[in-house]
């Protein structure tokens, strides 16, 4: 994925989070060894680069390594037919009735800069969330 040469390095990393936790700890590790090594990577190599330490630990998430690196608000595509294949065929009423109310309060945060609206928002997903687990994709471009 990455056109990196090996430079004969091992690095042990202790980062004192657990494995997984959805905090960036990958992207911050991606990011402080292009420190070490001088910047040399663009943005969407360290993602990649991010996406890769990652997947050796605890699965391919794009959804939180991307924003990490990149800022703001990023949207990740995922593929539909996968994705529309690991959900319910029906979901109740109040499942239906939770996740528009946190769609629009997802948009209405991004709007204003409410940035502690928006992380409630994005858990309280009853849906898609819990099913999603390695359909993040990322192809580079961002």
């Amino acid at each position: 994925m990455l056109s990196i040469r090996f430079v004969g390095l091992s690095l042990t990393l202790e980062k004192g989070l657990p494995l997984g936790s959805g905090l960036g700890s990958s992207a911050a590790s991606a990011v402080a060894v292009n420190e070490l090594f001088g910047r040399k990577l663009e943005v969407k190599d360290l993602v990649l680069a991010g996406l890769e330490s990652e997947a050796k630990v605890s699965g391919y998430h794009a959804d939180t390594i991307a924003p990490a690196i990149m800022g703001d608000f990023v949207l990740i595509r995922t593929p539909t037919k996968k994705m529309r294949a690991a959900l319910p065929a029906e979901i109740g009423m109040p499942h239906h009735v939770c996740n528009c109310s946190q769609a629009r309060a997802l948009v209405a945060s991004v709007l204003q800069g409410d940035l502690v609206g928006l992380g409630k928002a994005l858990l309280g997903d009853e849906v898609v969330e819990p099913k999603k687990g390695s359909f993040d994709s990322w192809d580079g471009r961002g």
